[in-house]
C-alpha cells in the first residue's frame, strides 16, 4: 500500500513539473512572438500575445519580468497608462532595482510615477555598553556615616571591580506606514547584561579611634528583557532609500523592561577604611531578587547609520537609555547592610549602547496617488 502511495506520488509530482515546463516553453515561445510583433509596431497584438501568460502568473523570475517589460512598453504606445503603471508596479515588486530605458521620455515619465520603497525590515544587533551609571534621588548611609560624594565607574581596583561590562543582542522588526517621509516605526526583542560600579566616600564612620572615613566600592549586575517601541527619521525619504548606500537616522522611543529578578547582586562590595584604621571588609554575590523593581520603562535616545546593499544592510548606531522609574522595589523595605554603613538608596540607570547589526529590507512598489 506505501509503494502504491509512493507511486502515485511520483506520478502526480512528474506530470506537475511536466506542465509547468511546457507552459513556461509555451511563455518562452510566446515572448518571442510577441516581441517581433512589438518591433513591428502591432502593439494590440502585442497584448493579445502575452495576455495568457500575463494572466497565469506562474513562470521563472527572469520569464515574468521579461513579459510585464514587453507589456509595459506596448501598454504605453497605446497611452493604456494605468495597465502601464500595473506592469511596472509588478516588475519592482520582483526586482526593485529594475532599471528602465532612460532614452525613451514615456518610460522615464511613468518611472517617476511608481516609487519602490522599504515597506518592512527586520534586523539582528548586537553590542556592549560603553557606561552603566546610577543617578541615586537620596543620599543616606547607616548609623552615623554621612555619604560625602559617589564617584561612578570604578577602575582603580584589582580584577574584581575594576570594569564595568555589557552585553546587548536584540531582534528589531522595521515598517513605513509613509513612503514620502523619513519616518520608520520599529518594535523589537532585547536582552541585555550589565554591571555598574560607583565609589561612596563617607565621612563620621566609627574606627578605633573615634569617627574616620571610609570608602565603599559596589558593583551591581543585572539582567533585562527588554521590549523597545521607537521610530527613526532618516536623512531622506523612503521612497529613495532604494537608490542610497549611506542612509543615517536618528531614533527615539521607550522600551517595556522585564527584570530577570534573580540576576540582580551586588557582584562585589568592599569597604577601605582611609589609613587602614581598620580591615577592609569584602563580600560577593549578595542577592537583590526582591530588592529591585521587576518591570521599568525607559525613554531612548540615538543615533546611527545604515548601509545599504541591495535588500540587505549593515547598520551601527549608539543609544542612549534612561529608566524612567526608580530601581528599587520598596524604599520603605530597602536592604540594609550595616557592616558596610550600606543603606540601598534610590537610583535611576542610564546608559549608552554601541550596536552593530545586519537586516534585510522589503521593498514594495505603489503608483503615485
Amino acid at each position: 500500500m506505501k509503494r502504491l502511495l509512493l507511486f502515485w506520488g511520483i506520478v502526480i509530482f512528474c506530470s506537475f513539473a511536466i506542465d509547468l515546463q511546457a507552459q513556461n516553453m509555451d511563455c518562452t515561445q510566446r515572448l518571442v512572438m510577441a516581441t517581433q510583433l512589438f518591433e513591428k509596431g502591432r502593439l494590440s497584438q502585442t497584448i493579445d500575445s502575452l495576455q495568457p501568460c500575463l494572466v497565469l502568473n506562474n513562470q521563472g523570475r527572469e520569464t515574468r519580468i521579461s513579459l510585464l517589460d514587453l507589456a509595459m512598453q506596448a501598454y504605453v504606445f497605446l497611452d493604456s497608462s494605468r495597465q502601464a503603471e500595473e506592469a511596472l508596479r509588478e516588475i519592482l515588486d520582483l526586482d526593485p532595482f529594475y532599471e528602465i530605458n532612460q532614452q525613451v521620455p514615456e518610460l522615464v515619465y511613468l518611472r517617476n510615477r511608481v516609487i519602490t520603497y522599504p515597506r518592512r525590515s527586520f534586523s539582528f544587533q548586537s553590542g556592549w555598553y560603553a557606561f552603566s551609571i546610577p543617578h541615586f534621588s537620596s543620599n543616606e548611609a547607616l548609623s552615623e556615616a554621612m555619604i560625602d560624594e559617589r564617584l561612578g565607574r570604578v577602575r582603580d581596583l584589582d580584577q574584581t571591580l575594576n570594569a564595568d561590562f555589557g552585553l546587548n543582542l536584540a531582534a528589531d522588526w522595521g515598517y513605513v506606514p509613509f513612503p514620502r517621509s523619513s519616518l520608520e516605526l520599529h518594535a523589537g526583542l532585547q536582552y541585555s547584561r550589565y554591571a555598574f560600579s560607583y565609589r561612596q566616600e563617607m565621612s563620621q564612620v566609627p574606627v578605633v579611634s573615634g569617627i574616620g572615613r571610609a570608602a565603599l566600592l559596589v558593583q551591581e549586575q543585572q539582567r533585562w528583557l527588554r521590549v523597545p517601541i521607537y521610530a527613526t527619521l532618516g536623512s531622506v525619504y523612503q521612497e529613495d532609500v532604494v537608490n542610497k548606500v549611506f542612509l543615517p537616522y536618528a531614533s527615539f522611543g521607550f522600551s517595556a523592561d522585564f527584570l530577570a529578578r534573580r540576576s540582580a547582586k551586588f557582584r562585589t562590595m568592599r569597604l577601605i577604611y582611609e589609613n587602614n584604621q581598620l580591615p577592609t571588609v569584602d563580600q560577593i554575590d549578595i542577592a537583590l531578587k526582591d530588592q529591585r523593581r521587576a518591570f521599568n520603562l525607559s525613554a531612548m535616545l540615538g543615533v546611527g547609520a545604515k548601509f545599504h546593499l541591495r535588500r540587505i544592510f549593515l547598520l551601527a548606531d549608539v543609544r542612549y537609555q534612561l529608566s524612567l522609574f526608580d530601581q528599587v522595589a520598596n524604599s520603605e523595605q530597602r536592604l540594609e547592610l550595616p557592616k558596610f554603613y550600606f543603606a540601598d538608596n534610590s537610583f535611576r540607570l542610564h546608559n549608552l549602547a554601541l550596536n552593530v547589526g545586519v537586516g534585510v529590507f522589503w521593498f514594495k512598489a505603489k503608483v503615485r496617488e
